[in-house]
């Protein structure tokens, strides 16, 4: 009897000691489990539910609400770009760069008005490249925007400048010097047989917010009215917008051209819709035949084909202009092109290589300029909406464009992540100190489409007429580059649709 007793009264010892050491989740010397916030939620649910390449993050398939989902979602404490970067599949295994376009912004009103064609802008575009063995840093201008604070300076086209407010631009300071400020004075620059020489010109210019920017820069007709030319540099799906490039091809229309030079050599992208509108314009004999399919995860391909049924994936050849409820604007103007030029140039990307994809298998494309970008993926602006109704949560501002898709033509090609090669290379650089204005019969590019038109021997490429003295050149920056619609396809025909994450995901 006393060896039994001896022997519960150990056990119970055991038992105690073993259940002291347990962890105890309500002891309130431990600290409390992290609650990721809504806004790393967000951030998880909306690339799980529509990022691409989500098979290929390991975080984006966590058990949600697991201890490892939390401390994923915790990872970088409030600091929310981090975070979104953490999700994205940038390298694949080979260690090659895959997903190199998708972001997020803290304050989605202001992006909003980007998207709209809104934003501050001194009113002029430009590139930067390096001088040849140094770190020095010079631009040259490419265009002009109308009634901008530039457009009331002397400024022009191909003007090169190789300072600011007094202070030569290097590898170092050009974007502190170019993008900090408001206000700045540019130092002009000639081109010479011994390259770039600094001379006394200056032009002061200071940024205006809410500037509207038409997309539409130049539309005119060359060759006796047989030759349409427009420099088309965004593809801003607005109703206000595909109005008016409808009405610029009427105009086109009616004055009788039978050839199209369209100028996307400084068009980063845009709309998906409004791509199919000019696509549909161009041609106008193919409404109703397939012109783009998207292709997106397996979860949101099977709800977008489920909710609005086989077709849900497809854009075709319309003719009509609608607006985002379905409602019927205006019929399209189209020219029944067989042929069409397009000039491009590194900047041309995402829904102008769209353009190119799609129209191919219809009309003969002939290309001029350099290479394209090669952005072959499309997005949509995700918002944190808390029903289907389309109510955002009022809590935050944070939004996020991340990769959705691949946009494939009517032949099933969605890949082009070399860009498209030109027909007739032409490069703006080859003529820095002499560049034309756009529109110019001269100006190398659209003199090559010209001369294509009315039956000449164009070659192929032409010697380079400023680069004897110098080595080659290689684009150190791009002013669109920072503008909203830079390398981007916006899917905005899903997009239009409000989905909720949760509902999705749950």
């Amino acid at each position: 009897m006393k060896s039994i007793t001896n022997f519960l009264l150990a056990l119970l010892f055991i038992t105690t000691v073993f259940t002291a050491c347990e962890k105890d989740d309500s002891d309130p010397k431990l600290p409390p489990k992290a609650e990721p916030t809504a806004i790393s939620k967000f951030i998880w649910e909306g690339l799980k539910t529509y990022y691409l390449w989500v098979n290929d993050v390991p975080a984006l398939n966590l058990t949600k609400d697991s201890d490892e989902w939390d401390k994923a979602l915790n990872a970088h404490n409030t600091d929310y770009e981090a975070l979104f970067n953490s999700f994205l599949y940038l390298k694949n295994t080979q260690g090659e760069e895959v997903d190199r376009w998708s972001w997020i912004v803290d304050d989605y009103v202001k992006q909003e008005k980007a998207f709209s064609g809104i934003s501050k802008s001194s009113g002029f575009e430009f590139r930067l490249a390096k001088y040849s063995n140094s770190d020095g840093v010079y631009g040259y201008v490419t265009y002009i925007l109308p009634n901008s604070p530039a457009s009331e300076t002397e400024l022009k086209r191909g003007h090169i400048f190789v300072s600011v407010n007094g202070t030569d631009l290097k590898i170092s300071n050009y974007r502190e010097l170019l993008f900090t400020k408001d206000s700045y004075t540019l130092g002009l620059a000639d081109y010479t047989s011994e390259g770039i020489a600094a001379n006394d010109k200056k032009v002061s210019i200071t940024a205006i917010e809410g500037y509207e920017e038409n997309p539409i820069l130049l539309t005119k007709t060359l060759d006796n009215g047989k030759v349409g030319y427009m420099v088309y540099n965004s593809f801003i799906g607005t109703n206000k917008f595909n109005l008016a490039l409808n009405d610029s091809i009427a105009k086109l229309k009616e004055a009788g051209v039978t050839e199209m030079v369209l100028d996307l050599r400084y068009n980063g992208g845009g709309s998906l819709y409004t791509d199919q509108l000019l696509c549909s314009m161009l041609t106008g004999s193919h409404t109703g035949e397939l012109l783009f399919e998207s292709k997106y995860n397996e979860l949101l391909s099977n709800y977008y084909i489920k909710e609005y049924g086989k077709n849900a994936l497809k854009d075709f050849f319309v003719d009509k202009i609608k607006d985002n409820k379905g409602n019927t604007l205006a019929p399209i103007n189209s020219l029944n092109l067989k042929r069409l030029f397009v000039l491009t140039s590194e900047s041309s990307a995402s829904a102008s290589e769209q353009l190119i994809n799609g129209l191919k298998p219809y009309i003969d494309v002939v290309l001029i300029g350099t290479t394209t970008s090669g952005k072959y993926t499309s997005s949509i602006t995700v918002y944190d909406y808390i029903d289907n109704k389309g109510t955002k949560n009022p809590n935050h501002t944070w939004a996020m464009q991340p990769i959705v898709g691949k946009v494939a033509n009517s032949d099933g090609d969605s890949d082009f992540g070399n860009g498209f090669t030109p027909n007739y290379t032409r490069s703006e650089w080859d003529y820095l100190g002499s560049i034309k204005p756009l529109g110019d019969a001269q100006e190398p590019l659209l003199a090559a489409a010209l001369g294509i038109v009315a039956g000449d021997d164009v070659p192929k490429t032409l010697q380079a007429k400023t680069k004897a003295s110098r080595e080659e050149l290689k684009e150190l920056f791009n002013s669109k580059d920072i503008k909203p619609f830079s390398k981007e396809l916006i899917d905005d025909n899903r997009n239009r649709r409000i989905l909720n994450l949760k509902d999705i995901l749950d």
